[in-house]
């Protein structure tokens, strides 16, 4: 029981188009892989940038609370309320 020349050229190139079916299922599935990253390097881009901002208001946030406690203080002195 052998395989003729003929029928293993047929073989042949089932195997490779099966073959070639898979690698375009590989790169498809690839190509989708690398879109996802680069919607996720956004929505980290994104939230990196929201947090500087949040970041810089919360510094502002915290020199205007020394700065009102340093006048309140001064207010409580002058009102000889000091604790």
């Amino acid at each position: 029981m052998g395989i003729g020349h003929g029928n293993i050229t047929a073989v042949l190139a089932k195997a490779i188009q099966e073959l070639y079916g898979q690698l375009k299922a590989v790169v498809s599935r690839v190509i989708g892989l690398e879109g996802k990253d680069i919607e996720k390097d956004r929505a980290i881009a994104s939230v990196k940038a929201e947090n500087v901002q949040l970041k810089a208001r919360v510094d502002k946030a915290e020199k205007e609370n020394a700065s009102t406690k340093i006048r309140l203080e001064k207010i409580e002195k002058a009102l000889n309320l000091e604790k």
